[in-house]
């Protein structure tokens, strides 16, 4: 039986479901990968659960973002339809039909999902900070659950998003090229919902691991509040998380380690 971590409003039996579910999934998805890494969907499902355990209260809530989680998480039914691109082929496609500016060298990344990985919002900010692109996407399948409370996004902001996931991608490599270095907090879901290949990253959930090893990670607001003093994503606050901000406060937590790095 899969062990479960810290109590939560959910019931136990049904947590113990839920992360079963999730486990099916994730040993669908890894496949021949569990031969020499037999722990990875164990690992991956418990991470999975816990934090959507902590984000949501009531169980009804709990169950739909399982269910999402675990519709989401066939990546060998989505690639056909979603293939994964580089940011050499993206920007090599990009540059058939424009001149392209020079890519930056620094950027800090947030995307917000709904059900589960869908993309829904993208961000990319200069390293002062500074908005170069944010986006919201066209969902390209019927949306089940907006999860307004997390992602901060309503019904009327997704009925003015313009671009589908290959524009916002393509806008995306505008501003970030191979040697572009990407700052953010669990970048691997950031990317993977953005179908998007990139080998330079500065991930903090990894900058700065958790007491307790892998799979756990460090909340980016728990991060924020204790290197900077400050508090995002407030949880009083009914207007859901802010990628522009998220994707801000990673790359200040950096700039924060950078400096404790450099001092004597």
């Amino acid at each position: 039986m899969l062990r479960i971590g810290k109590s939560t409003p959910q019931p136990i039996s049904d947590r113990q479901k839920g992360l079963r579910t999730l486990y099916e999934q994730f040993v669908k998805l890894y496949g021949g990968l569990l031969r020499d890494h037999p722990d990875l969907a164990r690992e991956s499902a418990l991470a999975q659960e816990q934090e959507i355990s902590a984000s949501t209260g009531q169980l009804k809530a709990y169950k739909t973002a399982i269910h999402h989680a675990a519709v989401s998480e066939d990546d060998k039914k989505l690639a056909e339809t979603e293939a994964f691109k580089t940011t050499v082929a993206v920007r090599d496609e990009l540059a058939k039909t424009k001149e392209l500016p020079k890519p930056m060298d620094v950027v800090g990344m947030d995307c917000e999902m709904i059900c589960g990985s869908s993309l829904a919002r993208v961000t990319i900010v200069d390293e002062d900070g500074a908005a170069l692109l944010d986006e919201l996407v066209r969902p390209r399948n019927a949306i089940l659950d907006l999860n307004s409370r997390f992602s901060g996004i309503s019904a009327e902001d997704m009925q003015a998003a313009v671009m589908g996931l290959d524009e916002v991608r393509a806008a995306s490599c505008s501003f970030i090229g191979p040697d572009t270095v990407i700052v953010g907090h669990g970048l691997e879901n950031d990317l993977r919902a953005l179908r998007l290949l990139h080998s330079k990253v500065i991930d903090t959930a990894i900058l700065f691991p958790h007491d307790k090893g892998p799979p756990y990670r460090r909340a980016l607001r728990d991060l924020v509040k204790e290197k900077l003093g400050f508090f995002i994503q407030d949880r009083t606050n009914e207007s859901g998380h802010s990628s522009l901000e998220d994707a801000k406060a990673a790359l200040d937590v950096l700039k924060w380690q950078v400096r404790e790095d450099g001092e004597p």
